[in-house]
């Protein structure tokens, strides 16, 4: 990171004082509402500008409590850099935290955004130029200095002055060089080099960054807590031999104490033996918060008993098997979102699973092979902490999901017969897309909604509408590539504009006959709140012109209008026809709505 000189403006005294090689001073201000920090950031010429830009960009967006940035640049390669703190970041260990969290995400941000190859990782330590030191050094820290000293700082040297409690004489630490930012990172505390190699998060680039010196083999050894081994990060894992990829992971994670975070994501391989997996999570579950593991093992391995009753708060597992669940009450007293893909279990186990996990809140089901007992394939799950549910690819004759304080479900791709939600009226959020489904009841729990988008869906308009016509408070109704049970039905806009006051984002398509604009659009109704309308076509026709039309006149307040089409590779003349008389039309209408943005998006 660049060589830095933090001063405080206003008041006396010192807020706080950081450990090791680093003192940073900031001052109360007792008038205003803020506190000011000014540091001085020595920026080397042939540094790349991009660094300082990682750098300041990290603590800009590091917390909420910085509110001002101001920045000017100085001759002499020094750049000024004034933040202003609102008074509830005040505490010193806030300021501390902000600055740690916000450097060490810029710098890993520096490192995987310049690092090309691994190895460079390595040579950043050892590439300074001794020509350039010998030549340069002298005048660059005498000019810091003098900076320093203007400043009330003592100079001699320190990139932190911070005023009088400073020791004078000390010596300057150079964190970059002016090749392509090489530095000196034994000068940063070890916390903050653990904390910028769990951002690297991939396994080969932190292992080679590690070797970088021993302070950073130190944080590697105690402070990582994030590690992944990913077959998209690497291209010789898809190399590597199973045996050979055990004893790398093997080896990999032994090296670590306290590992928070452990990925395991490698698609090419189609087992693991048993045993090395069973040591990888016996050697980090005392403080394994994340879990991600998509690899079979062989013979099957019960991941939840190794797992169970330990500080778990983020489980993920695919192609695995999950049977035998112990139906306690206590098994994952932390875990909060539970992900289970092309997962073979029996509807109990799920069941007693969820049970075990008093409070989870987040769950995804996708593509599970679900066991079933009797002839009839139904699933009772229950939670009374779940607030998110995401299932995908799964069919069953019945789903009941008891749930009292879910506020989002999305179902995509599910063949269902029946779909039942119990809940208290907490839904906020329904999404459907891809569902066939013949019996849908959300009960109660549409007081709330706020948010509802069905696609490819066949519905009964009648009874789908009073399914959600309870929900005063929706925002979005979003119907795409709807296909109505009885030909028919239509979509009543005036009954949607009595219903849902507050819907400010309308998106409808589908197949549109005369009915549609006869009955559909009749009456003198307004939909006062919507600002955002999007329309769509499968196949174009003359009636779509006076669809929208129709709707454009009864949206005093819209702003945007977005038309989707579908235009197929070859086209007739008919087609080319209508497609130049819907622009044309489109084009006399907007005359009338100038103030409205009008965007077309086409397949």
């Amino acid at each position: 990171m660049p060589s830095i000189a933090y001063q405080g403006t206003y008041g006396s005294g010192s807020m706080w004082q950081s450990h090791g090689h680093a003192n940073f001073n900031s001052h109360r201000n007792d008038i205003d509402s803020f506190q000011k920090i000014e540091m001085v950031v020595y920026m080397p010429e042939a540094l790349p500008n991009r660094w300082f830009l990682f750098w300041f960009l990290g603590l800009n967006w590091g917390k909420d409590g910085i509110f001002k940035i101001e920045s000017f640049r100085r001759r002499d390669c020094l750049q000024v850099v004034v933040l202003y703190w609102r008074r509830g970041m005040e505490e010193p260990g806030q300021i501390k935290r902000a600055l740690i969290d916000a450097t060490a995400g810029a710098l890993s941000s520096g490192i995987s955004r310049t690092v090309t190859s691994p190895l460079e990782v390595i040579k950043i330590r050892f590439q300074s130029s001794k020509r350039f030191c010998r030549e340069s050094s002298r005048r660059r820290r005498n000019d810091f200095d003098q900076h320093c000293r203007k400043r009330g700082g003592t100079g001699g040297g320190c990139p932190f002055a911070a005023g009088d409690g400073d020791r004078v004489g000390e010596k300057s630490p150079t964190f970059f060089s002016d090749l392509g930012g090489g530095w000196v990172m034994e000068y940063l505390p070890v916390e903050v080099i653990g904390n910028i190699l769990s951002r690297l998060g991939a396994a080969r680039d932190v292992v080679i960054a590690s070797a970088t010196c021993r302070k950073w083999q130190e944080a590697w050894r105690n402070h990582l807590h994030t590690l992944t081994f990913n077959s998209n990060d690497w291209s010789l894992y898809h190399e590597l031999s199973t045996s050979r990829l055990e004893i790398l992971i093997t080896q990999t994670i032994f090296q670590i104490n306290g590992l928070q975070c452990l990925t395991i994501i490698l698609d090419d391989v189609d087992e693991f033996s048993a045993a090395p997996v069973i040591a990888w999570l016996m050697y980090t579950r005392e403080t394994l918060r994340q879990l991600h593991y998509n690899v079979r093992t062989t013979p099957n391995i019960n991941i939840l008993e190794k797992c169970g009753r330990q500080k778990l708060e983020v489980l993920a597992l695919s192609h695995n098997t999950i049977t035998g669940v112990e139906p306690s009450y206590q098994k994952f007293p932390c875990l909060r979102s539970l992900s289970l893909s092309y997962v073979s279990v029996s509807a109990l186990d799920l069941s007693l699973l969820l049970t075990a996990c008093p409070k989870v809140e987040v769950l995804t089901l996708v593509s599970l092979d679900i066991v079933m007992s009797d002839p009839q394939a139904t699933m009772d799950l229950s939670s009374n902490s779940l607030k998110d549910i995401y299932v995908e690819a799964i069919s069953l004759d019945k789903f009941t999901l008891e749930a009292d304080s879910l506020e989002k479900l999305h179902l995509k791709d599910c063949t269902l017969e029946i779909f039942e939600l119990v809940g208290k009226g907490m839904l906020r959020f329904l999404k459907i897309d891809d569902v066939s489904v013949i019996h849908l009841d959300i009960g109660e729990s549409a007081e709330n909604l706020e948010v509802v988008d069905v696609s490819n869906f066949t519905i009964m308009w009648a009874k789908f509408h009073y399914m959600i016509s309870r929900s005063p408070k929706l925002r979005k109704l979003r119907l795409w590539g709807v296909v109505f049970d009885d030909e028919d039905e239509v979509v009543d806009i005036e009954t949607i504009s009595s219903c849902f006051p507050l819907l400010s984002h309308l998106s409808l398509s589908y197949d549109l006959r005369e009915a549609a604009i006869q009955y559909g659009l009749q009456g003198s109704f307004l939909l006062e709140n919507v600002v955002v309308l999007e329309l769509g076509w499968s196949v174009i026709s003359e009636l779509f012109s006076h669809w929208v039309s129709g709707l454009l006149e009864r949206c005093p307040r819209l702003r945007k209008l977005v038309i989707h089409g579908v235009v197929s590779e070859t086209k007739t003349h008919e087609e080319c026809n209508m497609l130049a008389n819907f622009t044309s039309c489109i084009v006399r209408l907007m005359r009338k709505y100038l103030h409205v943005e009008v965007q077309f998006e086409y397949e």
